[in-house]
């Protein structure tokens, strides 16, 4: 449990907040971080399919959207990986055996 603001996790050191897709993909391999968090919307596209995390999409603004497959073979394709990944969006469940809940 924390019980006081750690001064040494700032973005850049100890921390890194992506926005995009790119970005996370990029930044994963080059950081090698012990713990991943994603907090952001999901979504289920349809009863039982996995769950699609949203990104941004620096182009159109839309939401770039991808299934928690990618996101989850992305981790396992590093070399070092991640200790904890833990997920935090609306839907991480919405596809069963396939969410991300």
């Amino acid at each position: 449990m924390l019980t006081e603001a750690d001064h040494r996790y700032y973005p850049g050191s100890r921390l890194q907040v992506v926005h995009t897709w790119e970005a996370f993909r990029d930044q994963v391999r080059i950081f090698k971080p012990d713990a991943v968090y994603y907090y952001g919307h999901g979504i289920a596209r349809q009863t039982g399919a996995s769950t699609r995390l949203l990104f941004e999409n620096p182009n159109d603004g839309k939401a770039d959207d991808r299934p928690g497959s990618d996101f989850a073979r992305v981790l396992g394709d590093l070399e070092k990986k991640p200790v904890l990944a833990y997920v935090n969006c609306c839907h991480g469940d919405a596809g069963g055996l396939m969410g991300l809940g």
